[in-house]
């Protein structure tokens, strides 16, 4: 859509066809024109997603909407550990941003990673009878490969701007020597935790410093302020689009590390700083959020605030997690944010310390949740242009029922009755010739079209 809301295609070649966007999510277009083109919205699962549960003491499966990658979860009604388990590690492996301690079998936590989400044994931390759980999960890949790019070969799944990164330390040579994240464009934020030792969780930050953000960390275990070390993150331009550096922070020679590596990504992630004003105002993502993650970064005793819209899903976002802290939900009026169209904004009252007191500097980490898919019928096909304002890819996908006749569609048959393709950011595709020749008069066509942030 364009910034007024308004959905776009060009049909036949030049005629620009505009409908606008109800509240419903539903667009009508009637063009004049012997085409018949239907629009409808709706909300599907994108590649991050906050859900809530409650425990029932036994075994129970977790609907998410995708397969998890990354699987963050945390007790809101009972003090309890953070329990962190991803699909590079495997179950039983977890590790708790709570704490210093070294990676544990979880025997009863996360039981298996699903299709649709993931299955809790009877673990305490993640399935105690009668008490409430969020979730925070992040789809990265099917696949786990081995990535050459650094210095050190690492065991990379990634997908969605996000990726799982697991390493053995080199031995210590005086330089930082570089590990390979597989993302392709420069990380915005990377988690770090040694796995056999107990250590704090590293992080870096873009906007930890106007210059020279690799000589800077943060420590999601602690509400500690940003603490510098020359080269923490690398040397000489890193990290960059393939490498960050193991300056081995909280690890040893020849012990596993995993990182979490996250990349700006339009619809999907976004990382940023801004200072405190002490009134109201707004932080622009590009986006809505369904999930935001704030530190003050230049003073001491300011805690890792978690907003996000499964425990809180209308404004104001109140219901308060910290990543330091086993600590049970806070409600704490004061403190809250809400959720905007394309970010989120503050409310400017008192007692807004961890969040937004004038003179003090803030980052913060924002996800966006479901994802706008659209579905376009039309009649007596010809040429379609579809008009590429988007800030991603589009993914076409066609339904059942029509044989492809052209290697292009064959080339990307996905599943049965299905196929998916793509144009290129800010491109247009000529579907005519993707497709072959035109249906004849009074056939049906229908594609899905799914803009991967609702852009």
């Amino acid at each position: 859509s364009d910034q007024s809301g308004t959905k776009r295609w060009i049909v036949d070649a030049g005629l620009v066809v505009d409908g606008p966007v109800k509240e419903s999510g539903t667009v009508i277009i009637t063009p004049e024109t012997s085409e018949i083109i239907d629009v409808t919205d709706a909300l599907v699962a994108g590649s991050f997603a906050p859900v809530i549960y409650t425990g029932n003491g036994t075994s129970q499966s977790i609907d998410v909407g995708f397969a998890p990658d990354l699987v963050w979860i945390k007790a809101r009604n009972k003090a309890d550990y953070h329990i962190w388990q991803d699909t590079v590690r495997g179950v039983p492996k977890y590790v708790s941003s709570n704490v210093t301690d070294a990676q544990q079998d979880g025997d009863y936590y996360i039981t298996s990673f699903d299709p649709n989400g993931f299955t809790v044994d009877l673990g305490l931390s993640v399935n105690q009878d009668d008490i409430d759980y969020v979730a925070w999960c992040w789809k990265a890949s099917d696949t786990t490969v081995t990535n050459n790019d650094g210095d050190v070969p690492s065991q990379v799944r990634v997908g969605n701007g996000f990726s799982i990164v697991k390493w053995t330390a080199p031995d210590w040579n005086g330089t930082p020597q570089t590990v390979g994240h597989g993302l392709g464009q420069a990380p915005a934020f990377i988690i770090t935790k040694g796995l056999e030792n107990a250590a704090g969780w590293y992080t870096y930050h873009k906007d930890l410093a106007v210059t020279d953000a690799n000589d800077w960390y943060l420590t999601l275990n602690t509400n500690n302020a940003r603490q510098t070390l020359e080269n923490a993150w690398g040397i000489d331009g890193v990290p960059n689009d393939k490498v960050f550096g193991d300056r081995e922070l909280g690890w040893t020679n020849r012990q596993e590390v995993i990182a979490y590596c996250f990349a700006s990504t339009p619809g999907v992630s976004a990382f940023g700083a801004y200072d405190g004003t002490g009134s109201n105002h707004t932080i622009d993502c590009g986006f809505e959020p369904a999930f935001v993650l704030i530190k003050c970064t230049d003073t001491a005793g300011e805690e890792w605030m978690i907003y996000d819209n499964a425990r809180n899903p209308v404004n104001p976002r109140d219901n308060i997690l910290r990543a330091e802290t086993d600590a049970v939900e806070g409600n704490f009026q004061q403190r809250y944010v809400d959720f905007e169209k394309n970010g989120f904004s503050f409310p400017g009252t008192s007692g807004q310390e961890p969040i937004n007191q004038s003179g003090r500097k803030y980052i913060y980490a924002a996800f966006g949740g479901e994802v706008n898919q659209t579905t376009l019928e039309f009649v007596n096909d010809k040429e379609l242009d579809l008009f590429a304002n988007a800030t991603t890819n589009l993914t076409v996908t066609q339904d059942a029922g029509y044989t492809p006749v052209t290697s292009a569609i064959s080339s990307v048959v996905s599943g049965v009755g299905g196929v998916t393709t793509q144009i290129p950011q800010g491109g247009t595709g000529d579907w005519e010739g993707i497709l072959g020749a035109p249906r004849s008069a009074g056939s049906s066509t229908f594609f899905n079209f799914a803009d991967g942030g609702g852009q």
